[in-house]
């Protein structure tokens, strides 16, 4: 996911990653045989990760961008 700044007294933001750069890891990802992706900018790596690991399923995700914005947005069905 995208790093954000929590506060002024944190590291400050270097660039945004673009939905476009995410999809990319996403795709590299997959040829790299690995069956769970989660790459986009509101993405935290510990997602799922105990169903993950168990090798139980996980959630279909919908991807949709705020036009306004420009940031993908994540919906999770449950």
């Amino acid at each position: 996911g995208q790093y954000l700044q929590p506060s002024k007294q944190h590291a400050p933001i270097d660039r945004f990653v673009t939905p476009e750069e995410f999809e990319r890891y996403a795709e590299h990802g997959r040829k790299l045989g690995f069956r769970n992706i989660w790459s986009a900018p509101m993405v935290r790596s510990s997602y799922f990760a105990d169903r993950q690991y168990y090798g139980e399923p996980v959630p279909e995700v919908r991807r949709k961008v705020d036009p306004a914005k420009k940031i993908a947005v994540q919906a999770i069905e449950a």
